[in-house]
């Protein structure tokens, strides 16, 4: 539901995507695309990568994918910005506890794996409230 929102929210905004931008992520795409390939069919004997031309048919999707992303990305980023979106110390703390419950480990743990600043935990809690806040705009 909040990802057709969000989706919504997205295709609402109209303004230029910056070209090097989608290009990075169309890459990214791209690799992911032939990691997944190699992956699946590593054990089946399958080929290990696409042609060209089987590449070349996805390369329409894969780029409207990789233009959402993007557009996606700048959107958050702006109504974090707009909104002066922050994540407490308290929050931090609360979705390490949170992780470490769910994934049934020490919270030290979870600490070393995230680092003591929180720095991934911190931005990806940042998203989700910008993401939440789009939702509860529509």
């Amino acid at each position: 539901m909040d990802e057709e929102k969000l989706k919504k929210y997205v295709d609402s905004r109209e303004f230029a995507v910056p070209q090097e931008m989608i290009e990075n992520e169309l890459a990214f795409l791209v690799t992911e695309l032939q990691c997944r390939r190699r992956y699946e069919n590593l054990a089946g004997g399958g080929p290990l990568s696409y042609s060209p031309e089987e590449l070349e048919a996805q390369m329409e999707d894969l780029r409207a994918e990789a233009v959402r992303a993007v557009k996606t990305r700048l959107v958050i980023q702006q109504i974090i910005k707009e909104q002066n979106i922050q994540v407490s110390p308290e929050e931090l703390e609360a979705e390490a506890q949170g992780i470490a419950a769910r994934k049934n480990v020490p919270l030290e743990m979870v600490k070393g794996f995230l680092g003591e600043d929180f720095g991934m935990l911190k931005s990806d809690l940042t998203e989700r409230k910008a993401v939440a806040y789009i939702c509860n705009q529509i």
